[in-house]
């Protein structure tokens, strides 16, 4: 599914690690072109696929698919990305989890 759209920053700027006080961290890398692939502490066999839908949204295809597909919106303050929004299918987990952009 190629999406074309161009994030609103650098794709480099969304990679790194990310924590949040419950959950734990995650880490988002690059993959081929302008998308990413995020990786999480606590599940080390699932992975997530992003690619950008333009401006700080990206469309999120979980390796596993219960947790179904989703929209991952980046946090950006003063040009810099701040953190993310992460949500999976409301019968494994209704509540979007925060994560703060910490490297």
């Amino acid at each position: 599914m190629a999406l074309n759209r161009l994030p609103q920053l650098p794709v480099g700027q969304y990679t790194g690690k990310y924590a949040n006080d419950l959950y734990g961290s995650l880490t988002i890398t690059q993959g081929m072109g302008n998308d990413l692939e995020i990786r999480f502490e606590h599940h080390p066999k699932m992975y997530a696929h992003l690619q950008p839908l333009g401006g700080n949204r990206f469309y999120v295809t979980f390796s596993d698919p219960t947790f179904g597909k989703a929209v991952f919106p980046f946090t950006v303050q003063n040009g810099k990305v701040t953190g993310v929004r992460v949500k999976v299918a409301d019968f494994v987990e209704y509540d979007p989890y925060d994560f703060k952009k910490v490297d």
